[in-house]
């Protein structure tokens, strides 16, 4: 998020999984849930602000400017995107469904876990 906001990135970043989106939901909420900087960097100043106008109020990490949920319909959208799909693997789901979409077109980058099990399309992949 802050490294998009910094370079003016108009590329659309999408997640694809009920899961992350579950989780996802969690950390806006539960905040207090996360690492104590990350939450003290997150939590609006609102005291200050109110008193002090030229005060920046921060904004709560997790709630995301630039990802949104993926839908299938993108999948022939021209341009660059930004795709985070589960299974890493490639063993079905979204994550297969976009690989066997995109993985003819050259210009399509594809970034695997460290590890794959044995057997699954991702193992395959890397192992060329």
């Amino acid at each position: 998020e802050e490294f998009w906001d910094q370079q003016s990135l108009q590329i659309p970043i999408y997640v694809s999984g009920e899961l992350a989106a579950s989780a996802h939901q969690f950390y806006r909420l539960f905040l207090e849930w996360t690492h104590p900087s990350l939450r003290a960097a997150s939590l609006d100043n609102t005291i200050a602000a109110s008193l002090d106008h030229s005060v920046k109020r921060r904004r709560n990490k997790f709630n995301f400017q630039h990802i949104k949920p993926f839908d299938e319909k993108y999948l022939n959208d021209p341009g660059p995107m930004v795709v985070f799909a589960t299974p890493g693997m490639l063993s079905g789901g979204a994550s297969l469904n976009i690989f066997k979409h995109w993985a003819p077109i050259e210009n399509n980058l594809l970034i695997l876990p460290g590890h794959c099990v044995a057997g699954t399309v991702g193992d395959k992949v890397l192992k060329g």
